[in-house]
């Protein structure tokens, strides 16, 4: 598995609840040492997670405001520019 894949699986994985409590943020910073991963590369993935999560929210054509929610308190907890929020 690639440093990308394994960082994007386990920030999916923590982010579930919309919350990254500091022992989960622990482990993102392990795993991105471990791969090798720079910040820009991090803050890379953490843009293309929101991305796709505000795509997937958008699949059914309804956006509810959990869901809109949801992504906005990701976004924030990745430090994702909101104004990704303008397209929920």
């Amino acid at each position: 598995m690639s440093g990308t894949s394994a960082y994007t699986a386990i920030l999916y994985d923590v982010l579930k609840d919309g919350v990254l409590t500091p022992q989960e943020l622990q482990l993102l910073d392990r795993t991105a040492k471990e791969f090798g991963l720079q910040d820009n590369e991090r803050s890379n993935l953490h843009l293309a997670f929101v991305q796709a999560l505000v795509e997937y929210v958008k699949t059914d054509g309804i956006v509810t405001e959990d869901e809109a929610g949801y992504v906005r308190v990701v976004a924030q907890t990745l430090g994702v520019p909101l104004v990704l929020e303008a397209t929920v």
